[in-house]
């Protein structure tokens, strides 16, 4: 088995009676949330537990479904809610290690 991402879109794939999707593995998931969560937060830096919190955010909220299908990463029509559940974890990661002076709600 293949897991398969690309940095530009591309159609699905039939093979032997099996759909694959590609994935689009660039910036369009993460970077938004990353961004939005630092600012919120006020953060000095960004740590690598920041972004690591990221793909954790980004990778739960993969259904089921979508991996069902060979997807990877979820729907682009999620990527709103998906970019604040980023930015607010991040945000959250901020303030755990002391990168933000702010408290942070969920």
């Amino acid at each position: 088995s293949c897991v398969y991402a690309s940095g530009s879109p591309f159609d699905p794939v039939v093979l032997n009676g099996i759909t694959y999707i590609p994935g689009q593995g660039n910036n369009m998931y993460i970077f938004p949330g990353l961004g939005l969560g630092a600012v919120i937060a006020d953060a000095t830096e960004v740590s690598e537990e920041m972004i690591i919190q990221s793909a954790i955010t980004l990778a739960n909220a993969t259904t089921k479904e979508e991996l069902k299908a060979g997807r990877i990463y979820p729907k682009l029509d999620r990527i709103r809610d998906i970019s604040f559940q980023i930015a607010k974890n991040v945000a959250i990661q901020a303030v755990k290690e002391g990168l933000s002076k702010k408290k942070v709600e969920d």
